[in-house]
């Protein structure tokens, strides 16, 4: 999907213009094939990276690694 297609009922819109959490934590890891973490090297979950699922307590399979916002 493009970014300037814009779908206020879907994650689209959220991601698009607003960017994912992730994108300020610590544990992001810059990665052209995908979306990883250090909690998430195989790829952050969709819930996690759309913002359904807020990422400052532990949630399943992340290793006890949660959001710590980077300076």
């Amino acid at each position: 999907m493009a970014s300037e297609d814009i779908i206020f009922d879907d994650n689209v819109f959220f991601e698009t213009i607003l960017g994912s959490q992730c994108d300020n934590c610590i544990f992001y890891l810059q990665n052209p094939k995908h979306n990883c973490c250090k909690a998430y090297p195989q790829g952050i979950p969709p819930e996690i990276w759309t913002g359904k699922v807020i990422h400052n307590t532990p949630y399943k399979q992340d290793n006890d690694i949660v959001y710590k916002k980077s300076v």
